[in-house]
């Protein structure tokens, strides 16, 4: 908040799937790119939003 001040903003706590410790089934250890597509398209619609000024 001390930051940004008087703008709206949101805190997105994407820490603990976006790393897995070791080998799953389902995923490879490391970095897990968890949320990225998701994150480019939330800000490729929000750019095409009209804000009221």
């Amino acid at each position: 908040e001390r930051f940004v001040r008087n703008i709206p903003w949101t805190h997105v706590d994407i820490a603990g799937p976006a790393f897995a410790d070791k080998p799953r089934p389902s995923i490879a250890g490391g970095g897990t790119g968890s949320m990225v597509r998701s994150f480019i398209e939330f800000a490729k619609r929000l750019t095409s939003i009209k804000l009221d000024e």
